[in-house]
């Protein structure tokens, strides 16, 4: 069971169980949006970590990521063209044959994956807005931490699925 730090009617209430603070005279209501919101603010923490660990935190590559896809999108839209100079593509020209695979291999894999981590941070915002309306429709406080539990799971996987 959780405990909440809670202030209502000018009393700070710390670290106590919903049980302790029903006692001490706090309104049911009170402690249930003290509670929802707690739950909610961890499980949206938890999202926020699994998404961490998905996308680079390197400044530097997050910025080669970037323009690697603008580059591969701007190869792709051009038709894949066959002999280009190495400063028009840099990244497509080096990498390629690094990797053993065509220009247009790479630029397609590049736009693919993009395209999946677009997908996995949608749904992970999407499992952050969920949390907002399922833990408050959930009946008690068991409910409540298992619907935001299911949630955090959900994206998990999805998680898992990209890295694979």
């Amino acid at each position: 069971m959780d405990t909440l730090t809670i202030a209502h009617d000018g009393r700070q209430y710390v670290a106590m169980t919903t049980e302790e603070l029903q006692q001490a005279g706090v309104p049911a209501e009170v402690i249930r949006q003290a509670l929802e919101a707690q739950i909610i603010e961890r499980a949206q923490a938890q999202i926020d970590a699994i998404a961490d660990r998905v996308y680079t935190t390197s400044p530097s590559r997050s910025a080669r990521y970037r323009r690697k896809l603008e580059e591969a999108i701007r190869y792709r839209d051009a038709g894949y063209p066959g002999n280009v100079p190495d400063a028009d593509y840099p990244y497509l020209t080096a990498e390629a044959p690094a990797r053993g695979i065509t220009k247009r291999q790479l630029a397609d894999a590049i736009i693919a994956a993009a395209q999946a981590y677009d997908t996995f941070g949608a749904a992970a915002e999407a499992a952050r807005a969920r949390l907002k309306t399922e833990v408050p429709q959930a009946a008690d406080e068991a409910a409540k931490q298992g619907a935001a539990g299911a949630i955090v799971a959900e994206v998990q996987q999805g998680a898992q699925a990209l890295q694979q």
